[in-house]
Formats: C-alpha cells, structure tokens, sequence
C-alpha cells in the first residue's frame, strides 16, 4: 500500500485534494443553504428591499437635530500627518 502511494504523482495527489477539498465547501455550503430555509424563513413577509431600506433610514428633522445638538465629551485628538521615509518616496 506504501509503495502504491509513493508511485503517485505530485500533480495528480494535488488535483484531487483540491478537488476534494472544492467538494467539501460546496457540500457545507448548500447544507448551510437547506438548513436554514427549513427553518421557516419567509422571505416575502420580510418585505421588499426599499421597505427594508426605508425602516432605517433617518428624517431630514432628526439629522438637523442631531447636528445642531451641543457635543458631550472632549473634543476628538487633531489629526497626525503621516511621515513617509525619504528611502519609500521612489516607490510612490
């Protein structure tokens, strides 16, 4: 049995493991896909995609308050300019 498997060729071990291994994630993937639609999910008493869009979307009211709104905390740190080595600046 050892002998069978040293007279292997490399490209032909590699091949199948890849295609074994392509197998596998295509074979959890469609269980994953089977499972969870056996778990009663509707998705068209989800609503459509603009509903979905519209339950989170934000009035032009609610921004104008937020953004008028007096800050709590302390202010965000300044911003910090990026050094770039001289030896790098070729590469850019």
């Amino acid at each position: 049995m050892l002998t069978r498997l040293r007279r292997i060729d490399r490209r032909v071990a590699m091949t199948g493991l890849v295609l074994a291994a392509s197998l596998a994630l295509l074979s959890v993937g469609l269980f994953t896909i089977v499972t969870t639609l056996g778990d009663g999910v509707d998705l068209p008493a989800e609503g459509s995609l603009q509903d979905i869009l519209d339950e989170g979307s934000i009035d032009a009211d609610d921004l104008a308050a937020t953004a008028t709104a007096d800050p709590s905390g302390p202010p965000p740190p300044a911003p910090v300019a990026l050094d770039i080595p001289a030896r790098h600046n070729a590469f850019l």
